[in-house]
């Protein structure tokens, strides 16, 4: 099987049951030998759950690599990500601003670096097609990689 590179990406406002389901998944891919490394986006909800559940739940004679992409600096992201950036065996800084000016661009040029270096998508996603995590499954899409959709309840509003 070739070597998989995940981009995850998801909503933000999480159940109990949306975590479950995160966790559940995050165990199938990193206890899959395949994958070698796995991209999170640093956001508060199905981000940051992915990644805790990533580090929690991985093996080290499998040990996908971890990395952390925030638009910024870390310094910049909500607290969650402050606390488990030290989870990611990499973390990379895009440096551009986060501004409403721009309608907040900044988020989805970091949707796209994670996703211009996957070799496919992992959404946690309602269903809401007014999201970035669909957006950014649309731009998967596009570009031809496949997209695995795992239904959950959050929302981003």
């Amino acid at each position: 099987m070739p070597d998989r590179i995940i981009a995850i990406t998801g909503n933000r406002n999480l159940s109990e049951a949306d975590i479950a389901i995160i966790s559940a998944e995050m165990w199938l891919l990193v206890s899959d030998s395949s994958v070698k490394k796995v991209y999170f986006g640093g956001a508060r909800g199905a981000d940051d759950v992915a990644l805790v559940q990533a580090f929690e739940q991985r093996h080290e004679w499998l040990f996908p690599k971890l990395v952390l992409v925030v638009p910024n600096k870390v310094k910049h992201q909500p607290r969650e990500t402050h606390d488990h950036a030290i989870m990611a065996d990499e973390v990379v800084e895009l440096g551009l601003p986060i501004t409403p000016q721009d309608f907040y661009a900044a988020y989805m040029s970091r949707n796209r670096y994670m996703v211009d270096r996957a070799t496919e998508v992992v959404a946690f996603w309602s269903g809401d097609k007014d999201s970035g995590t669909y957006k950014t499954m649309e731009y998967a899409k596009a570009k031809g990689l496949p997209v695995h959709h795992v239904k959950i309840e959050g929302k981003d509003k």
